[in-house]
């Protein structure tokens, strides 16, 4: 049985790339990354089917259009079926907000995009969890290095030792 193509969106250095790319082609995936400048080791290994321009340096780039035309045009040239995996939050929010174009050329999960920019943010997934009764540590976006001053004069340690409070500042 021959298996589709993947194109994986992934940034050079995170080794998360050499590992979908092994575990995929063990399956028998043809796995396709995308270009970057410098030394890539999944790019390097002998399990990469090939290298596709989209993007700058394996990131989205500051023009998603040109992103998207890319990936469309990649899409095309590796075929009908082909899996669109991105591997980073930053993809996925990509792949997310363009979903309906990207449809048209390559199969992936299709998540209502605002969930997928709340989980892609670390304010969004802690909103998510407590709106969903899911524990989850305190979070604070100190505005400014004074904020962050008065915060960690704030805060309390638990008897672990372990600094523990929550959004609200309790």
């Amino acid at each position: 049985m021959t298996r589709p193509a993947v194109l994986f969106l992934s940034p050079p250095t995170w080794l998360t790339g050499v590992g979908v790319t092994r575990s995929l082609t063990d399956i028998g995936a043809a796995v396709h990354l995308l270009t970057h400048r410098g030394v890539s080791p999944a790019r390097m290994s002998r399990y990469c089917r090939g290298t596709v321009e989209a993007g700058d340096n394996g990131r989205p780039s500051e023009d998603p259009a040109r992103d998207l035309d890319d990936l469309l045009a990649a899409g095309r040239r590796l075929g009908a079926g082909t899996v669109l995996m991105p591997g980073t939050d930053e993809w996925a929010v990509f792949v997310a907000e363009n979903s309906d174009a990207l449809a048209e050329v390559f199969i992936f999960q299709r998540p209502a995009p605002g969930l997928v920019a709340e989980l892609a943010s670390k304010i969004g997934m802690q909103r998510l969890a407590r709106a969903n009764g899911v524990a989850t540590p305190g979070l604070f976006c100190p505005a400014n290095a004074a904020d962050a001053a008065r915060l960690a004069d704030s805060l309390e340690p638990d008897r672990s030792g372990l600094q523990v409070f929550d959004a609200d500042g309790d």
